[in-house]
């Protein structure tokens, strides 16, 4: 049973407190010394309980699912319980054993919210997939919402800042209101949550669409939102499997008068790329892409990670100036490529990229060139050989160390759980 009690605001009215408690095994999926809590720039004093419940609730509930417990809670809104029962059907869909499992959505009161919407929410990282949504949909009312406690962690401030500073000295963005949430949506639960599934990746397979999204419903009621639009990750161009942000899930998020919008989902992530640098062209402006997630990276970009460098290669292919979307790269960035290209692809995902790429590389009649010169085309040329190369041989078998820690994984969970504890306290007390 987890049961929620109290919910209160605090921090002059911009913080989230629930009161919850757990009884029996329950209790062993929840962090008891670190509660959930969300922290909003804005004072959300006027929201009502009902909609205050959802971004606990967008968390909680999945773990439920799966570990197979009630969750009781005093006010909700009846939209937002409405649609996260088809979103629970539709997992037992993906996820046959959960038709086995008891877990029930108890409500007090369900509570019919309604305000005016004249305005649109994006959920805003600063990368590819954000800025891809954002100018499709750019309109003056339309907000963009940054989360820390997602991609950043959430005692990484420094890096967080760096962020809110980019993005409030983008010219491109000055036109539209900024706003932040930081939440403890990774570290409020234990590494228990992982073993729900099989190899792990619980925030990556299911959490965390339906988390980011529940975290902008405050301000969807106090700033009247029609939408909000979560960028898409994966693509139509890709094989299907369940992940934690699809259109099926994310187009059913819903509260009050609020749906959510799964964007851009028919586009792969060159197909993107190609969008923003045309409209660029067309337009003369330019805008920093954040795109590293690199934990050394005390810039927009580290613009030596394999993230980093395979977008800096999708822009020369494209035939502009990767200096001009927030990269720092000079004819230097051949010999950095060949270097991470020559410890080949970790993941299926990855390969699909740069499947892509090397066709489109091979096909580019405008290739963008730091020098002009004959030697950076052959380096050029040798690149787009080694790219195909590393095409044909497929994922790269797994390192010695990855195969020991799967078999740890599936032959001694009790020995990974040693290890997730660990990792799990450590992340929680950076």
């Amino acid at each position: 049973m987890f049961r929620i009690t109290k919910i209160e605001t605090a921090d002059r009215g911009k913080t989230i407190r629930y009161v919850y408690h757990t009884e029996g095994a329950t209790g062993t999926y929840f962090n008891a010394k670190m509660p959930f809590c969300a922290t909003y720039d804005t004072d959300i004093n006027e929201v009502p309980e009902s909609i205050l419940a959802i971004p606990l609730l967008a968390n909680v509930l999945p773990i439920s699912w799966f570990a197979g417990f009630d969750i009781l809670v005093p006010q909700l809104d009846r939209v937002y319980a409405e649609q996260m029962g088809k979103i629970k059907a539709l997992y037992q869909k993906y996820y046959p054993q959960l038709q086995s499992v008891d877990s029930n959505l108890i409500v007090g009161t369900l509570v019919d919210n309604q305000y005016k919407t004249d305005k649109n929410g994006l959920l805003f990282s600063g990368g590819v997939d954000a800025y891809t949504s954002f100018l499709r949909h750019r309109d003056p009312r339309l907000d963009l919402i940054t989360i820390h406690g997602a991609d950043i962690d959430l005692e990484d401030q420094a890096q967080f800042e760096r962020l809110r500073g980019f993005n409030d000295a983008e010219a491109l963005l000055a036109p539209h209101r900024k706003l932040y949430v930081k939440a403890n949506i990774r570290t409020f639960y234990t590494h228990k949550v992982d073993f729900l599934l099989p190899n792990l990746g619980w925030w990556g397979k299911i959490q965390y669409g339906m988390s980011l999204l529940a975290l902008t419903a405050p301000y969807a009621f106090i700033h009247g939102y029609r939408s909000v639009y979560i960028a898409s990750t994966r693509s139509v161009h890709m094989e299907f499997l369940p992940w934690g942000s699809m259109p099926e899930v994310d187009d059913l998020v819903g509260w009050g008068n609020t749906y959510c919008k799964h964007d851009a989902f028919e586009l792969s992530r060159h197909q993107k790329m190609e969008y923003i640098v045309q409209k660029f062209k067309e337009s003369g402006e330019h805008a920093g892409l954040r795109v590293c997630y690199s934990e050394d990276n005390t810039a927009l970009n580290c613009s030596r990670c394999e993230k980093c460098l395979r977008t800096i290669f999708n822009i020369m292919i494209l035939g502009d100036d990767p200096n001009s979307y927030g990269f720092e790269a000079d004819q230097g960035v051949y010999d950095r490529l060949k270097g991470k290209l020559n410890n080949g692809f970790q993941t299926s995902g990855i390969l699909n990229y740069w499947k892509e790429l090397h066709q489109l590389a091979k096909d580019s009649e405008h290739v963008y060139s730091f020098t002009g010169t004959q030697t950076e085309r052959q380096a050029f040329d040798e690149l787009v050989l080694l790219i195909d190369q590393n095409c044909k041989a497929g994922v790269r078998t797994p390192s010695k160390w990855k195969k020991i820690k799967f078999r740890i994984i599936n032959n001694n969970k009790k020995l990974f759980s040693y290890y997730l504890r660990l990792r799990h306290k450590l992340r929680s007390q950076k």
